[in-house]
């Protein structure tokens, strides 16, 4: 049997024995103590063979572990009770549910754990490498364990306008005017910044973030949008509204964080 099919029949196994055991099986195994882990994780072995071991690991609300690898082996990762939190390197943070799971492969950083308000439950089923199993790489910043689940309706967006340039000056008071005051009085309104091109002035780029279609839409008709909009529109040469795709959206706490002016010691 080839190694994705040992997996498969692993973790349908895991899944009978859970449904049958839920309601007998009340040790959660031992409480973890070690610097690695936030909050309460509880550890408890299941199975170990030649090829893999199995473990139960149980997260309460606002636990989880340090960034991660686990070397020259992979890691599936099932969900059986509750919902929690995982996370490698360089992607989005992903909210798993019951009855869901992912696979990390051998040597990919990432961390895992409970939800701030939600304990979880999973079963992990290990490859066995000659290497250690794990190799701590840091810790988690709350920042992105506490982070919002970003709206699936959020709207984030580069307007690229060209300016005829005897129109340049006005224009940018109009396009910093309507930004300020969006983002101050609208409160699905994220972001909106203007930039300009160095090499070429007459290129704005806007930037725009909303927390959702429907802040969107509420946008366009408040009456600054339509000042600066019927007031440009003959100043704007080109216009191309190009939608984007946030990578990571939990990430974006940390960047306004550090846009926060520290107050003077």
């Amino acid at each position: 049997m080839d190694k994705n099919k040992t997996i498969i029949a692993v973790v349908i196994f895991l899944l009978t024995v859970t449904a049958a055991t839920a309601q007998t099986d009340t040790l959660k195994g031992m409480k973890m103590t070690s610097e690695n882990y936030v909050g309460e994780v509880y550890i408890k072995p299941l199975e170990r063979t030649d090829n893999y071991m199995t473990t139960k690991i149980t997260f309460a609300p606002g636990s989880y572990n340090d960034w991660h690898i686990h070397p020259n082996a992979s890691q599936t990762t099932l969900v059986v009770e509750g919902q929690g939190y995982y996370q490698e390197e360089g992607k989005p943070r992903q909210l798993l549910r019951t009855g869901e799971s992912v696979t990390t492969p051998a040597n990919v950083k990432h961390w895992n754990g409970s939800t701030p308000t939600d304990s979880v439950t999973v079963i992990t089923i290990s490859e066995i490498a000659d290497d250690s199993h794990i190799s701590w790489l840091g810790k988690v910043s709350p920042d992105i364990f506490n982070a919002p689940e970003p709206d699936g309706d959020m709207l984030v967006r580069i307007s690229e306008i060209e300016v005829y340039p005897e129109y340049l000056e006005e224009y940018l008071t109009f396009a910093l005017t309507v930004g300020a005051t969006s983002v101050r009085e609208e409160p699905g309104v994220i972001a909106i910044f203007p930039m300009i091109q160095q090499r070429d002035s007459c290129q704005i780029r806007i930037l725009e973030i909303y927390a959702s279609q429907e802040a969107y839409r509420y946008h366009i008709d408040t009456e600054h949008f339509q000042t600066y909009k019927q007031g440009t529109l003959h100043m704007v040469k080109h216009l191309d509204l190009v939608d984007m795709y946030p990578m990571n959206p939990s990430a974006m706490p940390e960047i306004f964080r550090k846009l926060t002016p520290k107050n003077n010691e």
